[in-house]
């Protein structure tokens, strides 16, 4: 079994990274209240919650293993399995931790861990795609799209949320087949 998915990783990488993925995250465009409601009111619905939890801790796993099979290339072992390891530590603390109608404490913890996650994410993405201009600039104008959108309607929507992610999913997966 081993053998049959090291024969057909980098297909299954491109596959899973540039289809299914961005799949997913369109098909969210029907679950949620647009333009107002984001990613996060998912995890706090009694319908979509559970289902969303394991979502958002399989798409954290893609992204520290995608990150992994990039980073690799560029630093040592060891930090790199340090730097992962806060990522998903950050994003498992963000999607376990309620934002809807809970405490104001825990709902401002939950968004910390969300706004730490997504900027050692970025901070990560940088430092592993150092020579990749051409990604890192797309990027770039991805991350500028959903600022402005979310300076316009004055929250984070998940139309920008939804925009970030298919790009992630399809920049990440492309460098790691490369990789």
């Amino acid at each position: 079994m081993y053998d049959l998915l090291r024969k057909y990783e980098k297909p299954l990488i491109l596959i899973v990274g540039c289809a299914v993925i961005p799949a997913l995250f369109l098909s969210f465009l029907f679950i949620l209240e647009l333009p107002y409601g984001n990613l996060t009111a998912l995890l706090d619905d009694p319908v979509w919650g559970i289902p969303a939890h394991l979502l958002y801790l399989l798409l954290t796993g893609w992204l520290c293993y995608c990150l992994y099979r990039i980073g690799i290339k560029t630093i040592e072992k060891q930090l790199l399995l340090y730097d992962l390891g806060v990522l998903a530590l950050l994003a498992a603390v963000a999607i376990g931790l309620p934002y809807g109608d809970v405490s104001q404490l825990i709902g401002a913890l939950h968004v910390v861990a969300a706004y730490s996650a997504f900027i050692w994410m970025n901070i990560l993405f940088y430092r592993y795609v150092k020579t990749e201009t051409l990604f890192r600039n797309i990027y770039i104008l991805v991350l500028l799209f959903a600022f402005l959108h979310c300076l316009t309607c004055g929250a984070v929507t998940g139309i920008a949320e939804i925009v970030c992610g298919i790009a992630v999913s399809v920049m990440i997966s492309l460098l790691a087949y490369k990789a």
